[in-house]
């Protein structure tokens, strides 16, 4: 006998059977279905979660990882080269960012726009120094070997005269732009904008290998994207631009005070390429450099351009003699410009040497060749009348072929006489009146306001308006005015002294 739940004893003498299967069949059911819902709810939940999880991320982790991105690459500087804002990693729609996320979000895209604006301002490579350093920036300057280049756009005030100022901001936009651009490309870096002016200096502060070459390199590419370039919209203007390039020992760094500061150059060779610049309207040339410029990397100078030898000059305020050269053209194996610069560099060589009548000769020569391509080569001229006048009176023992500049800048036109004339200028009066002829001879010894260059004398009707007899003779002192329909400088083709008949001659 069996008895169910428990076993039964002998002394059982009854029992009953009760079948609970589907009691049993019921309680598994349901725990399955127990199961099954834990399990659902437990799904339910995970879903619930991830993607409470997704959006927590979406609000907080995603923006703070691109933050963390973003800042990188501003430590590196990375961000200031870019002229707009990053694209979104993707495209979908955006997700809700949390309030004070969204904030630093804002508060960082200032700060970049802020250091993209400075890096505007100031070149990169000076802000990532600033940025690399981690320490305040201070007054102070280093000695180093740099290229200067200085340029400008000849005639810019005429050029400008009849624009309104809008397109002379459009005009001075493209042409920076085209000079910034040449001048990025060869490693330089933009210090100043002066007016009309350019100052871009190579080696400084980052190092580039051969920056005398790279400064060549620049000054001609500068032509190249200027030459017939259309700089204003509706306008004909056609733009030329002048440079001056010097490579030599310059301090650079922090100039000013502790409080506003800049980076800056400073030494003489910044002011000798500005000389330089300004001697092409004497020269009727485009680009001059120094003699340190040509020989600072000689072979791989005469690789990137072709050069001569225009003048050896000692610029005002100064005693050291700088040898000049004109910066032709870039090196082209089938251009004339080869022959031409070697035959000025030779008859130069006998200029120096005091073989004037050879050099003559040569020079000469060089003129009737530029004459046949239709150009007037004032280098070549301005030698040849000086190996003319050097002829026939011959200068000093110890002549050392140097022109010293009595002036800091140039017109178009001027050229340095042979020999001691040049602090020298005088100016003719005649008399159109009747009676006796008289002549007054004005001249300007070393005239810093170039007197000559401000008066020019016509006639005695209209510059020449009041008379002073003195004593027994008649002397006749006469009131400058300036001439209002003067059209240019005074050249030096007019200077020279001029007596007409006068018994006293009044010097100013």
């Amino acid at each position: 006998w069996i008895c169910w739940p428990t076993l039964c004893d002998a002394t059982l003498v009854s029992a009953s059977l009760v079948d609970q299967s589907y009691q049993e069949k019921d309680h598994s059911k349901w725990a399955v279905i127990t199961i099954v819902m834990v399990i659902l709810l437990l799904l339910i939940f995970v879903y619930v979660l991830n993607k409470k999880i997704r959006i927590f991320s979406g609000k907080l982790l995603q923006p703070l990882h691109s933050l963390v991105d973003d800042m990188t690459a501003m430590s590196c500087l990375e961000l200031v080269h870019l002229d707009k804002e990053m694209p979104a990693a993707n495209h979908h729609k955006p997700v809700e960012v949390a309030e004070e996320l969204e904030h630093l979000q804002q508060v960082f895209k200032n700060m970049r726009s802020a250091i993209r604006s400075w890096a505007k301002y100031v070149h990169p490579s000076i802000v990532k120094r600033v940025f690399k350093s981690g320490t305040e920036a201070d007054v102070g300057l280093a000695p180093c070997r740099a290229t200067i280049l200085f340029a400008d756009i000849v005639d810019f005030e005429s050029t400008c005269a009849d624009l309104d100022p809008r397109r002379v901001l459009e005009l001075l936009e493209s042409v920076f732009g085209s000079i910034s651009d040449c001048v990025q490309r060869k490693g330089g870096i933009l210090l100043e904008f002066i007016g009309d002016e350019v100052l871009a200096v190579f080696n400084v502060p980052t190092a580039t290998r051969y920056h005398a070459s790279a400064g060549v390199q620049a000054a001609l590419a500068i032509h190249a994207s200027i030459r017939g370039k259309k700089l204003v919209k509706g306008s004909q203007l056609r733009i030329k631009c002048r440079c001056g390039v010097h490579t030599g020992q310059i301090l650079a760094g922090n100039i000013g005070s502790h409080r506003r500061m800049k980076y800056g150059l400073l030494g003489d060779g910044i002011n000798l390429a500005a000389r330089l610049k300004g001697l092409n309207s004497r020269y009727k040339t485009d680009t001059l450099c120094s003699g340190n410029v040509v020989t600072e990397d000689e072979q791989r100078a005469k690789k990137m351009a072709i050069t001569r030898p225009v003048d050896v000059v000692a610029v005002k305020g100064k005693t050291e003699p700088t040898t000049v050269h004109e910066i032709m053209a870039p090196v082209d194996p089938t251009s004339s410009r080869n022959q031409l610069a070697k035959d000025h560099t030779q008859a130069f060589e006998l200029y120096q040497a005091r073989r004037f009548e050879e050099a003559l000769a040569a020079f000469g020569k060089i003129v009737a060749m530029y004459k046949q391509e239709g150009i007037d080569d004032e280098p070549s001229r301005l030698l040849q009348a000086r190996c003319r006048a050097y002829l026939k009176d011959p200068p000093p023992q110890g002549w050392d072929g140097v022109d010293r500049l009595s002036k800091k800048t140039f017109e178009p036109g001027d050229a340095a006489p042979a020999r001691g004339t040049s602090s020298k200028n005088v100016l003719e009066f005649s008399n159109a009146g009747a009676g006796p002829a008289l002549g007054v001879s004005i001249s300007a010894r070393d005239d810093p306001m170039g007197l000559p260059r401000l008066f020019r004398a016509q006639t005695v009707s209209d510059e020449i308006e009041s008379s002073t007899h003195c004593g027994s003779c008649l002397c006749t002192a006469p009131t400058l005015h300036p001439r209002r329909d003067m059209q240019g400088p005074l050249s030096d083709a007019d200077a020279g002294v001029s007596i007409v008949k006068p018994s006293v001659s009044t010097s100013i």
